[in-house]
C-alpha cells in the first residue's frame, strides 16, 4: 500500500504541520485510511 511505502515522507509532512495542532496524527490517519480502504470491495 502506498501509505506504508511512503511512511517516511508522509510522517515528516505530518510532523511539519503538527506545530499547528493538526489532528489526527500520522499513525491515526494511517489506521483510518487502512480501515476505510479495507472496506472497499
Amino acid at each position: 500500500m502506498q501509505i506504508e511505502q511512503r511512511r517516511i515522507v508522509l510522517s515528516a509532512q505530518f510532523d511539519a504541520i503538527e506545530t499547528l495542532n493538526y489532528q489526527p496524527r500520522y499513525d491515526e490517519a494511517v489506521q483510518r485510511a487502512q480501515k476505510f480502504l479495507s472496506q472497499i470491495p
